[in-house]
């Protein structure tokens, strides 16, 4: 018989108070462990989702948020990601923070903090239909369970790096979804008050992230684990119908915002065949990393397998083989354990599915994909703490040890690696330590270097990557930049060719254009900026080079034009500011 997990776990507490507390412990531990991470700055492309993002700055975007995708405020750029909830948060957080870094990790470790409170009261919830009739037996698990999620090490990516928002804010709202709909069933209830919070909380979530679509799978799971003499037909059209009809509301608004469902087709060489047996290594992988979290890299290196008779195929389908048939023996002894696994693998399916990764093979494997499957995880390590516990006090003395070891050496890894993200210099560094041959990773390296006006050493690291691989625009373009910076202007020019021959972009045609205006070239740079701006009437910088260029031509009234547009679209940039200063001084 179903037992109201909810209730009767609090009921087994002597004081309501003692559950606040418990609460209270949870909230402290996961924001201590992620104050370090206040201090960083912007990394990896927080400068564009944040920095250069004209949307949070001005709440006029909002019908253009919800009808565009994650990228849309650049037009020379698509994805097939639609997540206009992401801007908003970032919105108000600019509103209520400005621009600075520390804003927008306070919000991730908030995000984060919430989520580690849902995964102690679910903990409660699931761990407490185990039939524990002590008080300190129903909640040292979850306890243990969400003090574990919260050190996790293999979290940082998400919660340190301010664009990780994405999966701590869509797992906020899975999480709380999933809770509400277990007070739904401890109210008996369906539809009431709790259900419709639950069905809320999931379309926050779907407008978070894409993989919050694999909800209603947990909720049948969860049902199936606990309720299945309830799974009658009547009763689960009336529970789950709402959750679908939310599923095509989102879709339609995807479907209207990217043209089609995923309309942005990433470059695979592997046949269907290779793509499955690549799932194998990846599931493999993510289990590596939620037992054995080392070796943490901003940019794994995924190179795929194009056959199963190879070391890591083979060990890959033991790997998988042995989760499935431990998910099919449990489903008979152990409820707990049976649904902790489904908890690990469901959401994590869409990320094993490569040819939706938009960043290709090469980096299909990403940490914060790790987030949420990290629930079943720390549930697995709940139920097998209850079952310790139930050998007596002994038993429970060697769980506490066991786990203190294990939160200790999780807490100072987490800490750690939170210094890491401090900034681009210290993250692609390490990144280059551990995968020194990846010509991306040393290009972005040479991109922190130039930041910090280390010009040789980033053209050095720019060189070294084009070495590696000589058809990356990204990395062209950023030593183009380079060249420029140091006045060599010729070169600047050859690179930005050689990067508008590979993949024309509205960067590229204004940077070349910046540089034909600095050789003197005035009708030939006003061209290419006129490009850039045609390719992309959101990017700042185009507008402020065409401004130089009509300055240059004497053209005052278009140079304060294009000035102004580029101060709307960053208001936030002094040189603007100073250039349009000075083309009405010239105008007098």
């Amino acid at each position: 018989m179903y037992v109201n997990g909810i209730e009767r776990a609090m009921n087994q507490v002597y004081e309501k108070r003692h559950v606040g507390l418990l609460v209270i412990l949870v909230f402290l531990a996961s924001s201590v462990l992620y104050f370090n991470a206040l201090l960083n700055g912007f990394v990896f492309d927080d400068m564009d989702n944040v920095v250069n993002n004209p949307w949070i700055k001005d709440s006029g975007y909002i019908a253009e948020i919800f009808s565009s995708h994650l990228a849309g405020f650049d037009k020379g750029f698509a994805t097939n990601y639609y997540r206009p909830l992401v801007h908003l948060i970032y919105m108000f957080t600019y509103r209520v923070f400005g621009a600075a870094p520390l804003g927008f990790h306070l919000m991730n470790v908030l995000f984060h903090v919430g989520v580690c409170v849902l995964v102690f009261l679910l903990a409660a919830a699931i761990l407490g239909q185990s039939g524990a009739s002590n008080p300190a037996h129903a909640f040292l698990p979850p306890v243990i369970a969400a003090l574990m999620f919260a050190a996790h090490p293999i979290h940082t990516e998400g919660v340190a790096w301010v664009a990780g928002v994405m999966d701590v804010s869509f797992t906020f709202f899975y999480l709380l979804s999933f809770y509400f709909y277990l007070k739904s069933s401890d109210e008996g209830r369906t539809l009431g008050r709790s259900h419709l919070l639950s069905v809320v909380s999931f379309f926050f979530a779907t407008l978070c992230k894409e993989p919050a679509l694999t909800l209603p799978l947990i909720l049948f799971a969860y049902d199936f684990s606990f309720r299945q003499e309830e799974l009658k037909l009547n009763e689960c059209l009336k529970r789950y119908l709402p959750y679908g009809f939310v599923m095509g509301i989102y879709l339609a608004l995807r479907m209207n915002a990217l043209g089609g469902f995923a309309p942005v087709k990433a470059e695979m060489n592997l046949t269907p065949y290779q793509y499955f047996l690549n799932i194998l290594v990846l599931f493999s992988r993510y289990l590596e990393k939620l037992l054995v979290p080392i070796n943490l890299n901003v940019y794994h290196v995924f190179d795929p397998i194009i056959s199963l008779f190879t070391m890591k195929g083979m060990i890959s389908l033991l790997v998988a083989g042995t989760f499935l048939s431990l998910v099919l023996l449990l489903r008979k002894i152990d409820r707990i354990l049976f649904f902790a696994l489904l908890m690990i693998v469901i959401p994590l399916l869409p990320s094993l599915y490569i040819p939706a990764l938009s960043q290709g093979v090469e980096n299909a494997f990403s940490e914060r994909y790790l987030y949420l499957p990290s629930f079943g995880f720390v549930l697995v390590l709940g139920g097998l703490g209850a079952r310790v516990l139930r050998n007596g006090a002994r038993a429970g003395i060697v769980l506490a040890v066991i786990a203190s070891l294990l939160m200790v050496w999780y807490s100072v890894e987490t800490v750690r690696r939170n210094r890491v993200w401090r900034d681009n210099n210290s993250l692609w560094s390490d990144a280059v330590r551990k995968s020194p041959d990846n010509a991306n990773i040393r290009g972005n390296l040479g991109y922190a270097l130039y930041v910090e006006g280390e010009l040789d050493e980033a053209i050095e690291q720019y060189r070294i990557a084009l070495n590696l691989k000589p058809d990356l625009p990204n990395v062209r373009l950023n030593l183009g930049v380079a060249f420029h910076r140091k006045g060599w202007f010729d070169q600047a020019v050859e690179q930005y060719r050689m990067v508008l021959n590979l993949r024309p972009s509205a960067d590229a045609h204004s940077n070349l254009g910046l540089a034909l205006l600095d050789l003197g070239w005035i009708e030939d740079g006003i061209d290419h900026c006129r490009r850039a701006v045609t390719l992309n009437p959101a990017l700042a910088d185009a507008h402020h080079n065409l401004g130089i260029g009509y300055a240059r031509k004497g053209v005052l009234d278009q140079a304060i034009h294009e000035f102004q547009i580029a101060i709307r679209l960053n208001p936030d940039s002094r040189l603007y500011r100073d250039n349009l200063m000075k083309a009405y001084g010239d105008r007098k």
